[in-house]
């Protein structure tokens, strides 16, 4: 085999070698070995074209040429690893040698335990190097002020959804765990004057809120005092809203009106014990044609 033969075999299993594994090591996350084969092939290639290390060149020009070679193979390195396949770096922060992350979104958002959704400082670790990602006050009144919803799947099971995104389950909720495993007992032992029933019609006045009906039933004499419950229901259009009757806090508001999902707001009494008021909607039609004659019908029991 000529000389010319056999330059040409090594550099073309150099190119081969240099693509091959330069590629492989590329998707292996090794940036740095990657650089380095595809700048051996990238540097014989290059060596080719300069013509090789021909019988006829002195070993003066040889060096050269040799040297000329291997600068142009530190050059591919250092081009290849510096610019091509450089990597941020962001800015070291503090003598703990934590490094500072930026997040995108920077704010609306926070890492959150999957059990408790209580928020939790986040660190990424990549071999002996720490990110820290930013810890995003979470302030606690607006997670009181959240807003979710039962939404009924079996008898008496609930999932619980966030109001306005009833796609994203939050957890699972049976009506024992709201009440208390004694509610069969409790329920078992109500009498007919423990429920209340009534009617309010959203779009006529005197009848919208359970405050006026109240009145209306005791300026005629068909009550004696106001319903006993601590809250007023007040109608509008297909919604509904619950306030507390002595300083008007909301309980529910802007609640849609649906079929087989009661409502239950828990109540202290005087020895301490809870009681529970279930408020259920039994009927209700808004398909009529004339607004005033707009309903829906109230049942309230009290259960303990």
């Amino acid at each position: 085999m000529t000389q010319a033969n056999l330059e040409n075999t090594v550099l073309i299993i150099l190119i081969a070698v240099g693509v091959g594994l330069g590629i492989y090591f590329r998707g292996e996350g090794d940036d740095q070995l990657s650089a380095i084969l595809f700048s051996l092939a990238f540097a014989s290639v290059l060596y080719k074209f300069l013509g090789g290390s021909q019988e006829e060149n002195s070993l003066k020009l040889g060096v050269i040429k040799f040297g000329g070679s291997a600068a142009v193979l530190g050059g591919f390195i250092w081009l290849l690893s510096q610019v091509i396949f450089k990597e941020d770096v962001p800015t070291i922060i503090g003598e703990s040698g934590e490094i500072s992350l930026r997040t995108e979104p920077a704010s609306g958002w926070y890492a959150a335990d999957t059990k408790t959704g209580a928020p939790i400082a986040l660190r990424l670790a990549a071999g002996d190097t720490t990110y820290r990602l930013p810890l995003h006050t979470v302030r606690t009144d607006r997670i009181r002020s959240r807003r979710y919803q039962l939404s009924e799947f079996e008898e008496e099971h609930f999932y619980l959804t966030p109001v306005g995104a009833p796609e994203d389950t939050l957890g699972q909720v049976y009506l024992s765990d709201i009440l208390g495993e004694s509610i069969g007992k409790k329920a078992g032992d109500l009498s007919a004057g423990d429920a209340f029933v009534f009617t309010l019609f959203p779009h006529l006045g005197g009848k919208r809120t359970s405050a006026e009906i109240e009145n209306t039933l005791v300026r005629s004499g068909k009550r004696e005092t106001v319903f006993p419950f601590p809250f007023i229901i007040k109608s509008y259009g297909t919604l509904y809203s619950v306030k507390t009757r002595d300083d008007y806090a909301p309980i529910v508001v802007d609640q849609e009106v649906l079929q087989k999902n009661p409502l239950v707001i828990p109540e202290k009494q005087a020895d301490g014990s809870m009681a529970y008021w279930v408020l259920y909607i039994v009927h209700a039609n808004f398909l009529n044609t004339d607004e005033s004659k707009h309903y829906m019908e109230w049942t309230v029991v009290k259960v303990g």
